[in-house]
């Protein structure tokens, strides 16, 4: 897959990135959530958007999948999160300001003046500060189960599977990781743990 580097000079990041469908058709940006990577989104999604007629472009952000890992700790979201909801100061090696700059880059390294843009997770957060930063580059907006920053919008349930040491085996893992999505699904429409697995 290729690579586009967006954010060039000492540090700079490079994303990994699909580009797929109609490349006269109308631009599909899609944003996954924190630490997932592009291939998380549903085949049937991407086949329909292609299907219809758009250009469809997925990447992992920084810090996720084969783009550009940053040096330093990584930053833990169990800690992290509600102290910055709360208001309490947090450090962390970047932004969501940085991270709506690297998908400005890519759109440049596109050649695509604008999208439109679909964010799930922490990727509705980025999407949102795109918009909010760069408004002329978003032809529209859909955010899926997503934040504005506002404590109430997060699933008691999901919080607290983000916390804790992460399991050591592969199998802890994705046990991890399935019970954490399960338990930001929506309450009405459970979440198909073998499909997530």
């Amino acid at each position: 897959m290729p690579r586009a580097p967006v954010a060039p000079g000492p540090g700079g990041v490079e994303l990994e990135y699909v580009d797929e469908g109609d490349p006269g058709g109308p631009p599909v940006v899609l944003a996954m959530g924190l630490g997932r990577q592009l291939v998380d989104w549903p085949d049937e999604l991407v086949g329909a958007l292609i299907g219809a007629g758009c250009r469809v472009v997925r990447f992992d952000a920084r810090d996720a999948g084969a783009s550009t890992k940053l040096a330093g700790p990584a930053p833990a979201p169990a800690r992290l999160v509600p102290r910055a909801l709360l208001g309490l100061p947090v450090s962390v090696p970047w932004r969501l300001e940085d991270a709506a700059r690297d998908v400005v880059g890519l759109l440049d390294h596109l050649g695509l003046a604008r999208a439109h843009l679909v964010g799930t997770s922490f990727g509705g957060m980025l999407a949102q500060v795109l918009a909010l930063r760069w408004p002329a580059r978003v032809a529209s907006l859909a955010l899926l189960m997503t934040t504005a920053g506002r404590l109430r919008d997060f699933r008691p349930g999901g919080l607290r599977r983000l916390a804790g040491r992460p399991p050591a085996d592969r199998e802890g893992l994705v046990r991890r990781q399935v019970d954490t999505l399960a338990a930001f699904a929506s309450p009405r429409h459970p979440a198909d743990r073998e499909a997530l697995r």
